[in-house]
Parts: C-alpha cells; structure tokens; sequence
C-alpha cells in the first residue's frame, strides 16, 4: 500500500503476503481508511473444501495488518462495509452460514448466529442490516437494528435473484430475473418490517432482466419501529411450509423435525446428554 503519489519503495504504507491466493477482492471503506482483502485459491491442497481456500484479511493506511478470525469453517459468502465505513458484515462458514459483525479495528462485536443466509447488506443510513439467503436458498430475509443487534422482521422472498436497498433506508426491491430464472420473473417492493408493498409479476413468454430504483443521495436517518406498516396480501400463491407426508401417513403425527440452525440442534444434543448422566 501506498500514499498516492509516493510509489518508492522505502515509501511503502503497509505490505502482505499471501502464499497461496489466485484471486484478491478488495473492497474499501467509505472513509479510505482500511481495506478488506477476500484472498481465494481456487483449490483447497488440504481437500477439505470443495470451495477451494479463503481468507479474510485487513490493511489500514496507519500500516496495521491482520487476518480476520472467523469462527467457523467453510466459505466466505458476502462481505460488505458499512456506508458509514465503521463496521463490516461477514457470511461465512458451511450451512447453516454464520453473520458476524465487525468493527474497524477488526474486532468481533456481535455474531447473528446461523441460519440459511449468504448475503448481508446496510441500508444506506447503516442503520438497519438485511441478512438473507437467496439462489439455492429459499429467500428468508431477516432485519435487524445495528445499533443495539435486536431483530426487526423476518419474511420469506421466494425465488429472489436480485435485492437492492431504496436510498430512504426503508424499502427493498426484490426481483426474480432473467436468465438466472425464466418463470415467476417479476419484482416486490418490501418496508423493512415485512410487510409487502407493491409487486409487479410479468406473464411469460415476457422476462424480466434488471430491476433496480432511480438512483438519489440517501436520506435523513429515521426513527426504527418493529410495529409492520400496512401493506398488501400477495397474489403469488405461498409455498407449503408443512412437512410432506405420504398418503398412508396422513392423520399421523410426524417424526421428522427440521432444523434451520445450529442453536436448536445444540440444545436438543445438550438436552439429551443431561439425561443420560441423570441415569
């Protein structure tokens, strides 16, 4: 790293090394004071990633360097600043994926726990953080308010390709295009309590290709409120939540209990080694 226009090489900033990375994405914070660097080797030589080898690291332009701690194994999703630049979220690790929180020292400040996630993104006052799971996941989309952690909504957004935040950091524009999807293209519009405002589905043979807002500077913060604003009942008929039983099952209680995290499985392990020892 250097400081523009100084590139001798007794000027240098802050240097790393990296042993085995074929790709580098960096991405810098709002205030050009750090940067993040996703290092990637496509090929995992220990075999125990199909993802290949990734590593978070950490530069300042006060020379600092570190390699980012993450907590569990596996692949790195989505990482993204802040608008403000003080803070950055992590999705990382084999599904159910972890989100972490962290400052702009590098320091863990508050992990969200696991669940079927893989991308996490500020509204543009950072005030508010959507955590989702969208492609091969089913479109579960969890709000929470940055500053004290606590969650705001949870709503499921099917079929979700793309999701884009409004500039008044309180809507989100969901949509299912073309080519990743070719039937139900379409786009929603969502108020960050859950509650659905406007959709627009497209009949095929028409496809939708990009949706996106009318780009403005972002707006004034805002008073947060989990009370759901009034909204509209979708006209997309709503996937069965129910576990599947054959015929000569129905009228019987199912066995089978499926587990979105790692917390409730956790507790049912822990729950059933107390009472072993009680025996």
């Amino acid at each position: 790293m250097f400081k523009f226009p100084n590139f001798d090489a007794g000027q240098i900033v802050a240097n790393k090394t990296f042993f085995q990375a074929d790709s580098v994405d960096m991405q810098w914070n709002r205030n050009g004071t750090g940067v993040l660097l996703l290092v990637q080797a496509e090929v995992d030589k220990t075999g125990s990633s199909y993802y290949g080898k990734q590593q978070l690291h950490y530069i300042t332009t006060k020379g600092e360097t570190m390699m980012i701690s993450l907590n569990k194994e596996g692949p790195i999703y989505h990482v993204s600043w802040s608008p403000k630049g003080d803070l950055f979220v992590v999705v990382h690790g084999f599904m159910p994926a972890k989100t972490s929180l962290f400052n702009f020292k590098g320091d863990l400040v508050h992990d969200f726990g696991s669940g079927p996630k893989n991308l996490a993104l500020f509204n543009p006052q950072s005030t508010i953080l959507m955590v989702g799971g969208f492609g091969n996941l089913r479109g579960k989309i969890d709000m929470y308010e940055v500053s004290n952690y606590s969650l705001i909504s949870s709503f499921d957004a099917p079929d979700t390709t793309d999701i884009k935040w409004n500039p008044d950091g309180q809507h989100i524009l969901t949509s299912t295009c073309a080519p990743r999807l070719r039937m139900g293209n379409g786009y929603k519009v969502w108020h960050y309590s859950g509650s659905l405002m406007h959709e627009k589905s497209l009949a095929s043979p028409d496809e939708l290709w990009e949706a996106d807002w009318q780009s403005a500077p972002p707006y004034p913060n805002f008073r947060i409120s989990k009370q759901a604003v009034q909204g509209i009942q979708s006209s997309q008929p709503q996937v069965s939540k129910q576990v599947y039983r054959p015929p000569g099952a129905k009228g019987a209680l199912s066995t089978v209990k499926l587990h979105d995290d790692e917390a409730t499985s956790a507790k049912t392990i822990n729950k059933q080694h107390n009472n072993k020892e009680q025996l």
